[in-house]
């Protein structure tokens, strides 16, 4: 989504906010630290372009994102406290957390060996976050490495970015959601059936999450292509590569796993994320 001017808003005060620094930028809005008297520590502000206020739907969106968000409560996730207005613009305040995405991490191939070395941890605090967001109903539709923040020194990492996701135990996957099917969610990670536009299941988040786990071991996608449309079209027809034809180091159980979870068919991946990191604790990741 183009976004073909963005207002820099540092040293704004939206409501009780104060807007102190911009800290990342996406096709639908931005990110800012921010501060206010009444408490010490920061927050994360995110707001929407102003461009993309005048239409309706993706005001609904900012708010269907907080209403989902603000009772989730997990270490693994960020907290959401507020929804405001500033100038027809609706933003969310959420926990600030002093990091940079996990595909920042994976593109420095110095900091991807870092990563790799201690994956067993890593790996398995991003399960646990998915795994509580399924356990609530709610699945994400936009598993990726962009979406999970990581903390190099404390080696915590939190899921990000709930503007996709839908929550079938409460019912707010609605006729809206389906009343004009589209295909939602990043091309590379999406599973086939998104792709078909299928409802939301679980085990599209699986097949996302192994698509994440691929490129953070072999420091691409399973599918790559010059369009999304050939993404896709591989997606829904080709076999995904050898994971060890990329990094030769991984153990054959854990390619299997992956494997497993890159499956066309859903039935044939892991059926939950309980299910992959029971496998996945118990068994190394690299030979030897």
């Amino acid at each position: 989504m183009a976004v073909a001017s963005v207002e820099d808003l540092t040293g704004k005060q939206l409501g009780k906010y104060r807007l102190v620094s911009r800290v990342a930028q996406g096709g639908a809005g931005m990110v800012y630290k921010a501060r206010t008297a009444a408490l010490k520590f920061p927050l994360a502000v995110k707001i929407l372009h102003a461009e993309l206020a005048n239409e309706k739907k993706n005001i609904i969106s900012m708010e269907k994102e907080f209403a989902l968000c603000k009772t989730l409560r997990n270490t693994r996730l960020l907290k959401y406290f507020d929804l405001g207005k500033h100038e027809n613009r609706p933003y969310i305040v959420m926990e600030y957390f002093d990091s940079f995405p996990l595909s920042k991490v994976i593109r420095d191939r110095e900091k991807a060996r870092q990563l790799q070395a201690r994956a067993h941890t890593i790996v398995q605090h991003m399960a646990e976050a998915v795994i509580y967001m399924h356990l609530q109903g709610v699945i994400h539709r936009d598993i990726k490495a962009d979406n999970f923040l990581y903390n190099e020194e404390t080696n915590d990492i939190k899921l990000i970015d709930f503007s996709t996701a839908v929550n079938a135990k409460r019912g707010i996957i609605s006729l809206l959601d389906f009343r004009k099917p589209s295909v939602v969610g990043t091309p590379s990670y999406m599973a086939p059936e998104q792709i078909k536009c299928r409802r939301p299941a679980i085990t599209s988040d699986i097949y996302s999450f192994g698509a994440m786990l691929f490129e953070i071991f072999a420091g691409r996608p399973p599918f790559v292509g010059e369009s999304q449309n050939e993404v896709m079209t591989k997606i829904l027809k080709s076999v995904p590569p050898k994971l060890s034809k990329f990094n030769p180091d991984v153990s054959p159980a854990f390619e299997g796993l992956v494997k497993n979870m890159l499956a066309k068919n859903p039935e044939q991946r892991p059926h939950s994320m309980e299910h992959f990191l029971s496998s996945f604790s118990r068994m190394p990741i690299f030979k030897g």
